[in-house]
């Protein structure tokens, strides 16, 4: 995860958030960039400089309408887009059109995740709207914000400070401007998580 107090621009942010997650795959498989920002298409561009700086074997996907609810929403169309048996690798970017530079530390983020069929964490549902029982249901951890990335730092902060156990649930919300969107992920074998975290 990316978290950078400065506008790198963005294909250091996207290279370094692919460049974590180590060597890119023997295996090739897609690699989906996810932006916030405007409806704009050419804001996927640095995709094509990253893949080609980092000889990525796989295709690769941009994605540019989800705005805010990249984090979230964008697992609905993974489940869709990836077969059940493959791999995938998914960066999420949270860049915004418009940043209040009178705040303490503006910041833009990015979250590069590596999906396979099993692993130490499980996506087990996602949607948009508010999250049915997000105030009743057993949830062990609530991980909240307003950008794209906000609450993926959130659960890496979590799962970093050895606050989740195993067989815990996280509910993960974004709560936009005009949509809201979750993420239900099950912390299936944490002694087996490879996080890492990079400051521009």
């Amino acid at each position: 995860m990316v978290d950078d107090p400065a506008d790198a621009g963005d294909f250091l942010i996207t290279q370094r958030a692919l460049a974590a997650l180590g060597p890119p795959p023997e295996k090739p498989h897609t690699l989906y960039l996810v932006r916030s920002g405007p409806l704009l298409d050419p804001m996927v561009a640095p995709l094509t400089a990253t893949v080609h700086t980092m000889g990525w074997p796989g295709d690769e996907v941009g994605i540019s309408h989800l705005e805010e609810q990249g984090g979230t929403l964008v697992f609905d169309l993974l489940a869709w887009a990836v077969p059940e048996d493959a791999e995938a690798t998914v960066i999420v970017v949270d860049d915004p059109a418009y940043v209040d530079d009178t705040t303490e530390n503006p910041a833009f983020a990015a979250v590069s995740l590596r999906l396979a069929p099993t692993g130490a964490l499980g996506v087990r549902a996602c949607g948009e709207g508010m999250p049915l029982g997000v105030d009743t249901e057993p949830y062990a951890h609530k991980f909240s914000g307003k950008g794209p990335c906000d609450a993926w730092l959130e659960l890496y902060a979590a799962l970093a400070s050895g606050a989740i156990k195993r067989g815990e649930t996280a509910l993960l919300h974004t709560a936009g401007r005009e949509r809201h969107g979750w993420v239900l992920v099950e912390v299936v074998q944490p002694d087996q998580l490879r996080m890492t975290s990079v400051r521009l």
